[in-house]
């Protein structure tokens, strides 16, 4: 079987998982877009955060140019190893360990529910008593510094 072939097959079956996965017509693109969403604070969660991102937007890039390249044909656009990483991504979604499912697992068991304390007649909950940190404070104004920038470029 063709190499670029095999790829868009495979492609094509991630695709419609993340399709699926996100209720939209956009499959990987949107799974990129989500992990553009990502606060910079919870990508530290993903150990390996960045070269994820770049190898699923170069795994999308591989597609678009079999897909659209009028000269792709006559070039080796897909090599062994990219179709690896294809299907180690399809895979990690599937089992429950890639970037976004990890994060997701992470921020949920930090954001349960905290303990509560009975002061009197009164529950408080104890993270309500804990304003935010400066830090915090300036990693959220940055995610949204940084998501401005990004959409004066898309």
């Amino acid at each position: 079987m063709n190499l670029e072939y095999e790829y868009l097959e495979e492609y094509k079956s991630l695709d419609k998982l993340c399709k699926d996965m996100f209720s939209t017509g956009e499959g990987v693109s949107e799974y990129i877009r989500q992990m553009d969403l990502v606060p910079f604070s919870n990508r530290s969660y993903v150990s390996n955060w960045q070269a994820q991102y770049k190898m699923i937007v170069h795994l999308r890039f591989i597609r678009n140019t079999i897909a659209h390249d009028t000269n792709s044909a006559n070039m080796e656009i897909c090599k062994e190893g990219d179709l690896v990483n294809l299907k180690e991504f399809h895979q990690s979604i599937i089992s429950g360990e890639d970037p976004l499912a990890v994060i997701n697992r992470a921020t949920a068991r930090f954001n349960q529910k905290a303990p509560t304390k009975q002061v009197g007649n009164d529950k408080k909950d104890l993270n309500e008593q804990k304003p935010k940190s400066f830090f915090d404070k300036l990693v959220d104004g940055l995610d949204e510094i940084i998501m401005s920038i990004k959409k004066w470029f898309d």
